[in-house]
């Protein structure tokens, strides 16, 4: 709440300065402001008219006087630092002074308030006869004697006084004094004036309205309309500053967002591009013979009429069948098993009625010679039969464009009828 009331103490202040100079809503630094209250319904006073002064000239002098005179901060550069900018319009900004600065007492020395009295009492009289140099002085000795918060802001106040001037050591006098006495108001209203003699409007403006909250005088809000000049420029550039900042920082993570998605399109593209490209050129594998299957007749020439069918192409994309056959080849008893499976077994089915061949009886059917390899792949040899049934007859050579098949194994003898037949 205490910050708060600094605030509204502050906007109170601004609107009195305001109230005062009302072209100061104007003026590009207080645009923003401007925008706000009309947008809540105020009338915002015209700006008063420089030129209106000269009707009573001649035309031709008014007009003169008109196209050469300029705002008077218009020779400053927009981006011309802060500090070249102050000493520009405010001929009484100084140099800082730099240290030895005044001894500062130490704590826990035992006061002796009547001797530092009579060193008060000397440097007040010092200060009215105009001897700074001399108050200045007389204080130092006070302050060793019995330091105070006061004592420390008359000095401050005499370092502002004596020729040169010494605000940086003034400022440390205040430092001392508030850290007593955080209300003392004369020692905020030093502190802000050597602020101000620095060209440290920002914290002039808060020290000086600080002290007026405690303690007001026409003088000190006098210096604090000076100062509230300059410190409302700076604030304005400032906050304009850190919104270009943060609109720069947002665009900045926009573009790098918009950058990672594109990047992730692309890579999902050309992995895309790649896969398909890999499908198509993917060679279709070879398709080993099939064992315990009856009704094939041996011989068979090529077997490119087979696998122009359509339908038997897209059977043999299935895995499931792919690896039933490429199963067969180091294991033929195992397309016996894969044939449980329906997709498997209609797959047969298909290349059983394509090739012409029905199903035996139980004893002495042909085997099965070796399939010839799908493009690019050998055959297999034949298998022998399974129980009760006789070996299929072999097929022979690969398909077109595969290698020759494997020859086949001798068909197995068929079981004679004394054997057990589960």
């Amino acid at each position: 709440m205490e910050e708060l009331k600094s605030y509204v103490d502050n906007a109170k202040l601004f609107v009195d300065l305001v109230k005062k100079e009302p072209n100061y809503l104007h003026t590009p630094e207080l645009a923003f402001f401007k925008e706000y209250l009309e947008s809540m319904g105020a009338t915002i006073q015209a700006p008063a008219d420089d030129v209106s002064a000269t009707t009573d000239q001649a035309p031709e002098d008014a007009a003169s006087k008109t196209e050469n005179s300029e705002p008077e901060m218009a020779s400053e550069p927009e981006s011309a630092p802060e500090s070249e900018v102050v000493h520009a319009v405010d001929p009484e900004v100084v140099d800082g002074d730099v240290e030895p600065f005044p001894e500062i007492p130490k704590e826990g020395v035992e006061p002796d308030y009547e001797k530092a009295g009579e060193k008060k009492m000397a440097a007040n009289d010092a200060k009215a006869s105009g001897d700074y140099d001399k108050a200045l002085q007389l204080y130092s000795e006070a302050l060793l004697l019995a330091p105070s918060a006061l004592t420390h802001a008359n000095r401050a106040d005499m370092l502002l006084k004596v020729k040169p001037m010494r605000p940086n050591a003034a400022i440390q006098d205040c430092n001392a004094a508030l850290k007593s006495n955080p209300d003392s108001a004369k020692a905020l209203k030093m502190r802000g004036k050597a602020h101000r003699y620095l060209g440290n409007w920002e914290e002039a403006a808060k020290d000086l309205g600080m002290g007026l909250n405690i303690d007001f005088d026409e003088g000190t809000q006098e210096l604090f309309n000076h100062v509230q000049t300059y410190s409302a420029k700076i604030s304005a550039r400032k906050n304009k500053e850190r919104n270009e900042a943060l609109e720069k920082e947002k665009q900045e993570k926009l573009a790098k967002a918009k950058a990672a998605a594109a990047a992730r399109k692309r890579a999902q593209d050309e992995q895309d591009e790649r896969d398909r490209k890999a499908a198509a050129e993917a060679p279709a594998g070879g398709m080993g013979g099939m064992p315990g299957m009856g009704g094939m007749p041996g011989g068979m020439g090529g077997m490119g009429d087979l696998f122009s069918d359509p339908d038997i192409m897209a059977a043999m994309q299935n895995p499931k069948v792919m690896a039933a056959f490429t199963a067969a080849q180091s294991d033929p008893s195992k397309l016996a098993e894969a044939m449980k499976d329906p997709e498997v077994a209609a797959v047969m089915a298909k290349l059983q009625a394509k090739m012409g061949g029905g199903m035996g009886g139980m004893p002495g059917m042909g085997g099965m010679g070796g399939m010839g390899g799908m493009p690019g792949m050998g055959g297999m040899g034949g298998m022998p039969g399974m129980p009760g049934m006789g070996g299929m007859g072999g097929m022979p050579g690969g398909f077109p464009g595969g290698a020759t098949g494997a020859p086949a194994p001798a068909p197995a003898p068929a079981p004679s009828f004394t054997d057990d037949v589960d």
